[in-house]
């Protein structure tokens, strides 16, 4: 009669990770005097298993800012008798990830925003971008607005400040809206080559002075007057009708349209 232990030995290798890593691993079956738990912390030769079924479980962990995650979380190790059962870990390193979406620009306009990272380094942003691997930690957008053809489009969030963990993905979006109107100002009545009176007027202390038909774009959105006043040209006065008119500027590619006529002053 030859009698046999029934154990089994387990050789864990652990790869992937930098030296100063400091894993924790979970083996469970049943050892000796019934079913537990051994944690493992690097490279092991386990001896005297009994036979069976065993599970080791990884988890993920960061190591010096930098997140690495294990292959399979979960592996099954069958112990036989006299075996040796040899189980490989491996990590990987999980990019942590900074995504920049641009949107609500027209065709072939910049957006125009400041993307600082935790090392306090400013980076230019002009459309949808992705930094992969970047650092983990605290990261900072600043958008301003943008003037395309005439118009102005502002940021519906001017300045996000948030933080990414390591191994996870930070997205930040810029989406912009028109901010603008225009005004289309038309002189009628005045002989050729002979400019009107008028000046444009509203929020923000805007005021411009017109003389021929033109439109005024990149407006702010707001109540204007538009003010006309009498023209005098080849010893003949003209007045303009109306003399002013209010303005409703919203934001808009259309302009609005503002009409001032004149008409030859007639004395008796």
């Amino acid at each position: 009669v030859v009698y046999s232990a029934q154990v089994g030995r387990a050789v864990i290798t652990l790869n992937g990770l930098p030296a100063d890593a400091v894993p924790s691993l979970s083996l469970n079956g049943a050892f000796a005097g019934g079913s537990g738990t051994r944690t493992i912390g690097g490279n092991t030769t386990l001896d005297s298993l009994p036979v069976g079924n065993y599970t080791l479980t990884a988890t993920p962990l960061t190591v010096g800012g930098v997140r690495f995650t294990p292959a399979s979380a979960t592996q099954l190790v069958r112990i036989t008798t006299g075996g040796i059962a040899a189980v490989f870990v491996t990590w990987s390193i999980v990019p942590t990830v900074v995504e920049v979406t641009v949107s609500g620009l027209p065709t072939g306009a910049n957006a125009d925003a400041t993307l600082t990272a935790p090392s306090g380094e400013a980076a230019t942003v002009s459309a949808t971008m992705r930094l992969s691997p970047a650092a983990a930690g605290r990261w900072r957008l600043a958008a301003q607005s943008v003037i395309s053809g005439g118009a102005t489009y502002a940021p519906l969030r001017a300045s996000i400040d948030t933080t990414v963990t390591a191994g996870d993905t930070l997205r930040f979006a810029v989406a912009y809206a028109l901010n603008s109107g225009a005004v289309a100002v038309q002189i009628a009545g005045l002989p050729s080559g002979v400019g009107g009176s008028l000046t444009v007027s509203g929020p923000g202390g805007f005021s411009r002075r017109v003389t021929v038909t033109t439109t005024i774009t990149g407006l702010a959105p707001g109540s204007y007057t538009v003010a006309a006043g009498n023209v005098a040209a080849n010893g003949e006065t003209y007045a303009p009708a109306p003399t002013v008119q209010q303005v409703a500027i919203t934001a808009s590619l259309v302009a609005t349209s503002a009409v001032v006529t004149y008409a030859q002053v007639v004395t008796t």
